[in-house]
């Protein structure tokens, strides 16, 4: 496993929170992206987002040819993160892709606040296997205020008012697309179902620690085990189970 990411020199030290087998290629980067999280007291699964800095794209020319990769896994925080060269690459790749769609739909405001955007309608993505984002995340790429909707929509790529997704031509925009629910799980949709599988949260063991990269791990997990051919309903229930936790592990520190 190799992970790409974009580090500014001073902060080299947080790879050392990673797990033993995995490979990194640091993309220089003046800046490494930060941010500011504050919690909604009043609903658990919603936040505000401050920017506090943020780190240059990708180098494609330092990702390189894919060979024999068995898949990409793209988790851009920022709208700049994926840039138009790198998707160019990707959509020149046969990989299966998967992809966290959370800097593809937001925006940042003057003073750093993290909004989500209206519906991506831009240039197509490369060849989708597993789509993931948040419910609230979901619902903006579709256009739609329902989540089943905004699912059953993406699946038949006429999300949001009828107008066909970025893939455009009725096809659909991902093999599976995954929209987690915060403390209520996830829901999963893959090609040709009617209804989304219901995967129930792993609450977490004793006091939690940390409530961010939740998304980002139940999507790795997820499509690691998916990957490998494992069924999806166990590859979620997995998937839940590792972002329980990190709920209960919380981060390194500084």
């Amino acid at each position: 496993m190799r992970l790409h990411t974009p580090l500014a020199r001073g902060d080299q030290d947080l790879l050392q929170a990673l797990p033993a087998g995995v490979e990194v290629t640091v993309h220089p980067s003046r800046e490494t992206t930060r941010f500011r999280i504050e919690a909604d007291r009043n609903d658990p699964n919603r936040r505000r987002i401050t920017l506090l800095a943020a780190s240059g794209p990708l180098d494609p020319e330092r990702i390189g040819p894919f060979g024999s990769v068995a898949y990409v896994l793209l988790g851009p925080l920022l709208p700049g993160d994926a840039g138009r060269e790198l998707l160019d690459l990707l959509c020149a790749s046969d990989r299966p892709l998967d992809v966290g769609i959370q800097g593809l739909v937001r925006v940042v405001a003057a003073d750093g606040t993290i909004s989500l955007r209206g519906p991506l309608r831009t240039a197509p993505l490369p060849r989708l296997r597993v789509l993931a984002g948040d419910e609230q995340e979901i619902n903006v790429l579709a256009g739609e205020r329902d989540l089943g909707a905004a699912l059953a929509g993406l699946a038949t790529g006429q999300a949001g008012s009828g107008q066909p997704t970025p893939t455009g031509g009725g096809q659909m925009v991902a093999e599976e697309i995954v929209a987690t629910r915060g403390d209520r799980g996830a829901w999963i949709w893959l090609r040709g179902a009617t209804v989304p599988i219901d995967v129930p949260a792993v609450p977490a063991r004793g006091a939690a620690r940390a409530a961010v990269g939740l998304g980002d791990t139940f999507l790795a997990v997820y499509g690691w085990n998916r990957g490998c051919g494992i069924a999806p309903e166990l590859a979620a229930s997995r998937a839940a189970a590792a972002s329980s936790e990190l709920i209960g592990r919380g981060y390194p520190s500084r």
